[in-house]
């Protein structure tokens, strides 16, 4: 039996959680022990409360975050602003936090969503690690990390000294304990066996050689989807309370000739009289309510995108943030939806809903990439994973 852990510490999103539960059951299946440590208890209590322990916080000091005064062009950038790395004691004591977490659970193996921090204290342990997630969140280990912000003019300039600053810092961290300093930030942090749950067409990097391109599933919690009585087409969506234009969007659904199951994370707006939209009050079996739809709905997200394209369904996006905004024109550029992209002030819903709805090369498009990938069944992922862990494990 081994000791494994499984982290996350950046990014946000159901995927987090809901995947990790299937993957930590096959492993727990072939008789290694599982621990997590994750940023965001309160999703996992309220998506997976049934995860088997050892459960931990993953460590998020006062301090952790700082806000940035400019937009972030690179990885490194959020390692600055996100992980601790603008504070060299907040960054040693992140690390010695994962080192202690790491020691305890006497791990053997890390696995890494989006978690920098840990990553680097399992390295400075001489714990292998095996990182995996979305591209976004996992650049390619070039010196200097690669800009993501390629769709305008930045001057990125200052993107050395801060990758030296921030190396600075948890070399001190690392060496204190007698470890190897790293030579990059990006040995400190991106140099590992890499398992991208996605599919390559929406690597915002491009298709790169990589552990494995896996997309992530298991079985799907949440309400049923229910469906508004009558006929015409029907659209899932799902997006979070945050979003600035819902009442735009729900009145452009309202419209649309179709049918609307939704669920917005964290809100719960009013619907005009009549309107064909059922609202959830908590989250939706994701799997099902895609399988049922004509249309999806979503910001951007990786998780959503990918399971809606392998079961054939277009999209229309509503990105907030770089990453989703990266996601958006990647699905844009297959032919497979369409994006409702930020700046805008009063942004134009109900043309491109029809657009998707009416005209079948949406639809063509995300099914060609369907039977691409057909081999790619979601369930699958959990035993590929655990395939690569026994791997590295012996």
């Amino acid at each position: 039996m081994k000791q494994i852990m499984m982290a996350w510490e950046l990014g946000g999103g159901l995927g987090h959680v809901a995947n990790r539960f299937a993957q930590q059951q096959m492993l727990r299946a072939r008789g290694h022990r599982v621990s997590v440590a994750l940023r965001d208890l309160r999703t996992l209590f309220r998506l997976r409360a049934d995860m088997p322990g050892p459960i931990f916080a993953a460590p998020n000091p006062p301090g952790l975050s700082l806000a940035p005064q400019r937009a972030m062009l690179s990885f490194a950038d959020i390692l600055w602003h996100d992980s601790g790395l603008h504070d060299a004691a907040v960054c040693a004591g992140v690390i010695a936090a994962w080192r202690s977490l790491l020691q305890e659970t006497r791990c053997d193996l890390l696995m890494a969503d989006a978690a920098p921090m840990a990553t680097i204290a399992a390295k400075s342990l001489g714990i292998p690690v095996l990182c995996h997630g979305i591209a976004f969140l996992h650049p390619p280990a070039t010196s200097p990390l690669p800009v993501f912000r390629d769709w305008e003019r930045h001057n990125a300039d200052y993107l050395p000294d801060l990758e030296a600053r921030a190396l600075e810092h948890i070399n001190a961290a690392v060496t204190a304990y007698g470890a190897a300093a790293f030579e990059s930030l990006a040995q400190a942090c991106a140099d590992t066996p890499l398992v991208l749950e996605m599919l390559p067409e929406l690597d915002n990097y491009g298709p790169r050689a990589i552990t494995a391109y896996l997309p992530a599933g298991g079985p799907s919690r949440g309400q049923a989807p229910q469906w508004p009585a009558g006929e015409g087409p029907r659209i899932f969506c799902y997006l979070k309370h945050d979003y600035p234009f819902l009442d735009r969007l729900i009145g452009a659904l309202n419209r649309a000739s179709a049918r609307c199951c939704a669920f917005i994370d964290g809100a719960r707006p009013s619907l005009p009289n009549g309107a064909p939209i059922y609202l959830h009050d908590a989250p939706v079996d994701t799997h099902s309510a895609i399988a049922q739809s004509d249309l999806v709905i979503c910001a951007g997200g990786n998780g959503m995108i990918t399971e809606s394209l392998i079961a054939g369904k277009p999209l229309l996006l509503l990105p907030m943030q770089a990453e989703q905004y990266l996601n958006a024109r990647q699905v844009v550029r297959l032919g497979a939806g369409l994006s409702v992209t930020p700046p805008i002030d009063k942004p134009e819903f109900l043309t491109p809903l029809r657009r998707l709805l009416s005209e079948p090369s949406w639809t063509e498009a995300a099914q060609a990439i369907a039977v691409r990938h057909q081999g790619r069944a979601l369930q699958d992922g959990p035993a590929h994973i655990a395939d690569i862990v026994d791997g590295l494990l012996r």
